[in-house]
């Protein structure tokens, strides 16, 4: 995948995970805050 019309939108999902991410990481906060952020690492990794 190294096509030079997959860089930008790999760039968009990256950007978009980025968000996800901080967004769980917030409600998660609120939701749980002795949750290990370990598990939204791991989960990210698949």
């Amino acid at each position: 995948m190294t096509h030079e019309t997959t860089a930008p939108v790999q760039s968009l999902v990256d950007d978009a995970l980025i968000e996800l991410e901080n967004l769980v990481d917030d409600l998660g906060e609120q939701a749980a805050p002795a949750q290990p952020a370990s598990q939204v690492a791991t989960r990210r990794e698949h």
